[in-house]
């Protein structure tokens, strides 16, 4: 997945059944009218413990835990890093959708597995805007249906209790939804879940830096 994803879950240390995901979109570009849009341009999403990170150095030169983002209308791009330690890249369609929170709908990649679901979620509070209303700042969390096993509860003991609207997929390995609702009801319960958890990078900062994407 896009490092945005990847990320948020190593943060969690998650294994993926816990994820909400869908196989078809649940939003569209209706649901953005009226709300702020992201700032096309470089983004950043740098890690807690990222250093050397100096936003005003092109990014060419930004260590890997800054996670370089480009916006562009419609689509978010990244680099995610393949086991034998390429780089590949990732632009992947997505709509921000309006409320509160305000929920951000990715499409999978077309190289996903084939039983991986189409469409994942990501909750994201903004924080600031700029001179033209569009959205420069936000945190962003990923949308859970259920709240994570503790260290009293590990997976490995676990057994799967979803929020309404939710349906478990095979083998646990992450949760389906069917309408807006749900979604959205999710991520409200895993922005209060990630907070009282206190995992680093669980909820994460992710901040425009400059127009282009360089």
């Amino acid at each position: 997945m896009l490092r945005m994803l990847a990320i948020v879950a190593a943060g969690l240390a998650l294994q993926a059944c816990t994820i909400v995901g869908s196989d078809k979109p649940l939003f569209s570009a209706a649901d953005t009218v009226g709300a702020p849009a992201l700032r096309p341009g470089l983004w950043a999403m740098p890690e807690s413990d990222c250093k050397g990170f100096d936003p005003a150095r092109p990014a060419s030169q930004w260590p890997e835990c800054a996670n370089k983002i480009i916006v562009r209308p419609g689509t978010v791009g990244g680099d995610e890093k393949q086991d034998d330690g390429s780089i590949k890249k990732r632009e992947l369609s997505y709509v921000l959708a309006g409320g509160n929170p305000r929920i951000l709908q990715l499409a999978a990649p077309a190289d996903r597995k084939a039983d991986d679901p189409a469409f994942l979620y990501v909750g994201v509070r903004p924080l600031k805007t700029d001179n033209k209303g569009r959205l420069i700042e936000s945190q962003i969390w990923l949308v859970l249906c259920e709240e994570p096993p503790d260290e009293d509860h590990p997976f490995a003991e676990h057994k799967s209790h979803p929020l309404p609207g939710m349906k478990v997929m095979p083998d646990d390995r992450g949760c389906l939804a069917e309408a807006q609702g749900p979604v959205r009801e999710a991520a409200k319960a895993s922005e209060g879940w990630l907070k009282k958890a206190g995992i680093d990078d669980a909820i994460i900062t992710v901040r425009w830096v400059r127009d282009g994407e360089k």
